[in-house]
């Protein structure tokens, strides 16, 4: 057969069993209908389409089955279709290439493989980066309010995370954070002296974002 040249791997971190994803992987458009209560499947899906990127090699089309996404991806006229095994602990179980023979499948068979036992992370702290999303601009019915509004974004804002929206209740702010496609929703309670004394995370779409938001904000 022809030489096959392993595809080039730029925004994932290899080791013996995690892929850690770098946050400029997160920037990828997400062209596909992923679920938002399985975080999961959208990492499965950074870490794909981070391997093939520069091979002109195109996904299709996912489809979601019970602990298996069916990946079709073409290059030129040939298209073929892996399936990616996954189990509740949320690691690449397998990967089943076609039975059919092809550079086009061996190529991407090299390249899979290395996704196989492994279980996919975010590295939030890889690379500190200060975001170019316009700060958006909240009205605060009290200078406290603002004041807390600042020093959350102090902590936040050279992570790249952003603050997308803050749902405002008494004795409550409700800040939802977004890095790259993921979102992290957090809790603030206050005191009748208007201090801020209690956080409460609320709803995620990465887990590690949410844990990261935790260390940064302290009260």
């Amino acid at each position: 057969g022809s030489n096959l040249i392993p595809l080039k791997i730029e925004n994932i971190t290899l080791r013996q069993d995690l892929i850690i994803l770098k946050p400029e992987v997160l920037e990828t458009e997400l062209s596909f209908d992923l679920p938002q209560e399985q975080p999961f499947l959208q990492s499965i899906f950074y870490a794909v389409f981070d391997l093939i990127k520069d091979e002109g090699i195109k996904i299709d089309a996912i489809k979601h089955h019970q602990y298996c996404e069916d990946y079709t991806f073409s290059k030129g006229i040939e298209k073929v279709m892996f399936k990616i095994y996954y189990n509740n602990q949320q690691k690449i179980s397998n990967i089943q290439k076609p039975s059919a023979i092809s550079d086009f499948i061996n190529l991407l068979n090299n390249s899979l493989q290395s996704l196989e036992k492994k279980t996919i992370v975010l590295d939030l702290e890889e690379k500190k980066v200060i975001t170019t999303e316009q700060k958006k601009e909240f009205s605060f019915s009290e200078p406290f309010l603002k004041e807390f509004y600042e020093f959350i974004l102090s902590k936040v804002v050279g992570e790249g995370i952003t603050v997308t929206h803050i749902e405002q209740s008494p004795w409550l702010q409700k800040y939802t954070f977004k890095k790259g496609n993921f979102i992290a929703v957090v809790n603030f309670y206050y005191t009748g002296k208007k201090q801020f004394k209690k956080i409460v995370p609320q709803s995620f779409t990465s887990i590690e974002l949410l844990n990261f938001i935790m260390t940064l904000i302290k009260l």
